[in-house]
């Protein structure tokens, strides 16, 4: 996993909804709820993990829901190779 498929994840998701500029700047506090939970999904998927209900509210951009992604699978490498 690199971040670059999960911001493509994320762009892609956006896409889909309507939303053509959806880079790691892209505001997740002006979209509805359904859209941010679309793209929260499509970077689970991307990411191969389930990020907290707390975490997805409380992004407020791509890039933060990237960071939160990235620091949940780095954690669970780290407990694998263990």
């Amino acid at each position: 996993m690199d971040r670059d498929s999960l911001y493509d994840a994320a762009r892609q998701a956006l896409s889909r909804e309507g939303h053509e500029d959806g880079g790691p700047g892209f505001r997740l506090d002006c979209v509805d709820a359904v859209t941010r939970w679309v793209v929260a999904v499509a970077v689970e998927k991307a990411a191969a993990t389930t990020l907290l209900d707390a975490d997805i509210q409380g992004a407020s951009t791509v890039e933060d829901l990237v960071d939160v992604a990235d620091v949940q699978t780095q954690a669970a490498d780290r407990r694998a190779g263990a």
